[in-house]
């Protein structure tokens, strides 16, 4: 037998959800019999998983030592950690994530944003791998590897809840910058429907709606432009994956140095002349609009300055513009 005490990380959280996490290599099937049969149990009293927990609230599994260590998951194990925080306050942690490092894990033994962001945490003591049994905090958007800039982490129910809420809210403003080939003009919303091949993680675009595909709408205003380039700033107002460079490229405006939807003769030259191995895009800034969870970020931006390389390269091509919080303005 074993009690787990639930925390303030927990509040609100599912019970099965903190089962599920406990017992990690246990199927659901396991988890809802042990329920049941009151062989899992919820301050004494029977439960159906469906629960939502509150901070002290004591789960119990009367289960014996051998069955509850095969369906333990591994413990976590801290990482070393280099991270640009760009905001932190008790829920939230909002990282400028850096090239060549993934969101979450794609496999078991990545290290990733998650990883790191965690074990921040646990070496400030605001977590403990104890506490990491029964809750993972976690990160709640995602780039791109390549792609640099704003990652949302949420510390605690609090934080994963607000924040979620927050990315799904379409008063919440997501910018990024990009690097993109040719010459634009002016500003344009582009729309379209966006189909991702899973088996060669590639998008497709339409201008009509196919089966599986889902609905997406990209704003772009020039920041500059050359006969060779445009750096756009652009603004998500929806957020699928691969979303920019697929939408960009779909107009004939590929975003420079992407190897995936990208111009290999291009993506060479400037992997020669600005040591920029991949596509030449940053999100650059959030702004929340009023989120009554977490008050300290509502209607608040975040701004996310550009790494030196991006900036160099920028630079150089544009000359002279007008840089705010470490990213160029229009």
């Amino acid at each position: 037998m074993i009690e787990l005490k639930a925390g303030p990380s927990e509040e609100g959280e599912r019970l099965y959800q903190i089962i599920k996490r406990y017992l990690g290599n246990a199927g659901n099937g396991f988890i809802y019999k042990m329920l049941r049969k009151k062989n899992i149990t919820l301050n004494g009293k029977k439960a159906t998983g469906a629960e939502a927990v509150s901070d002290g609230d004591v789960i119990t599994l009367w289960l014996s030592a051998e069955t509850i260590a095969k369906f333990r998951s591994d413990d976590f194990k801290t990482v070393p950690y280099d991270l640009d925080v760009v905001y932190e306050d008790k829920h939230v942690l909002i990282i400028n994530k850096s090239r060549n490092k993934l969101s979450q894990k794609a496999s078991p033994e990545d290290i990733s944003i998650n990883e790191e962001a965690i074990s921040y945490m646990v070496k400030k003591g605001e977590i403990t791998i104890e506490d990491l049994r029964t809750f993972r905090p976690s990160v709640c958007n995602r780039l791109d590897r390549n792609t640099t800039g704003l990652i949302l982490f949420g510390k605690d129910m609090t934080g994963l809840h607000g924040l979620t809420a927050a990315i799904k809210d379409s008063g919440t403003i997501k910018i990024y910058y990009a690097l993109v080939m040719g010459r634009l003009t002016g500003e344009d919303t582009l729309k379209g429907y966006l189909q991702k091949n899973t088996s060669h993680n590639r998008a497709e675009i339409s201008s009509t709606e196919k089966e599986n595909s889902k609905y997406i709408e990209t704003e772009y205003k020039v920041v500059a432009s050359t006969e060779e380039y445009s750096l756009l700033k652009i603004r998500l107002l929806t957020g699928r994956s691969h979303q920019i460079r697929a939408h960009m490229a779909s107009i004939g405006h590929p975003v420079a140095g992407d190897g995936k939807y990208g111009d290999v003769r291009v993506n060479k030259e400037l992997k020669s002349k600005y040591g920029i191995y991949s596509q030449a895009l940053h999100a650059g800034m959030i702004e929340f609009g009023e989120i009554s969870e977490l008050p300290d970020i509502s209607r608040k931006k975040i701004y996310c300055p550009m790494d030196g390389k991006l900036k160099n390269m920028i630079t150089d091509i544009f000359g002279d513009l007008k840089w705010e919080h470490g990213i160029p303005e229009a």
